[in-house]
């Protein structure tokens, strides 16, 4: 699997042709935003590639200084899935975040005690499976992102978090990138955002 990292434009189809595909409207960016964010050097697009072309795609948000790189999105190709290429690329992810000076990855996963029927829960259960099954770690640090909770999870890397208190702030400063510093209506970072942990749960190594 060869991975590569994208360009303005490689993105800009993966936006138009996968990401609107992959993931609902209300979790999209505006791409605006990302151009924004790709030329300040916080964000990075990775694409990996088989012999047949794209096969899944992730997108990093960065935070300068950070050890955290924050995987904001990532989807493997409808013809690749269910052989087993997802979990090869998680495994690789932790990694690539070294070549873009981040020590791990933090990422959100639905909470599943907060899901809103059965169906769900086991839906969200099997995704958190995939995640521990590709390498990465539970953590006892949650989130709520735009009305929606969240699991954090990670992929340990090459330098890994010392525990839940780090990966909250780390994740804390990586949400200030995501979330636009004007907020409509005049509400302020809190309302929209907030990252809590729970002492001595969560394995983070």
């Amino acid at each position: 699997m060869e991975q590569k990292e994208l360009s303005l434009t490689q993105l800009k189809a993966i936006y138009t042709l996968c990401l609107a595909r992959d993931f609902p409207p209300d979790e999209l960016m505006p791409f605006h935003r990302m151009e924004a964010l790709t030329q300040a050097k916080s964000q990075v697009a990775l694409g990996f590639y088989d012999s047949q072309g794209l096969a899944a795609y992730a997108i990093f948000i960065l935070h300068p200084g950070s050890p955290a790189a924050l995987l904001n999105y990532f989807a493997v190709q409808p013809h690749c899935r269910g052989q087993g290429l997802g979990t090869a690329c998680l495994r690789q992810l932790g990694h690539a975040a070294q070549d873009f000076g981040a020590g791990y990855v933090v990422f959100e996963v639905e909470s599943p005690s907060h899901a809103p029927s059965p169906a769900n829960r086991e839906i969200r259960q099997k995704r958190v499976g995939f995640y521990l099954q590709g390498g990465a770690k539970a953590t006892s640090v949650s989130s709520w992102l735009y009305g929606v909770d969240y699991n954090i999870m990670i992929l340990p890397g090459q330098a890994p978090p010392t525990g839940n208190r780090q990966i909250k702030e780390d994740l804390e400063d990586l949400y200030h990138i995501v979330v636009p510093s004007r907020l409509s209506r005049g509400r302020a970072f809190s309302d929209v955002c907030r990252v809590w942990y729970s002492e001595g749960g969560g394995a983070t190594a």
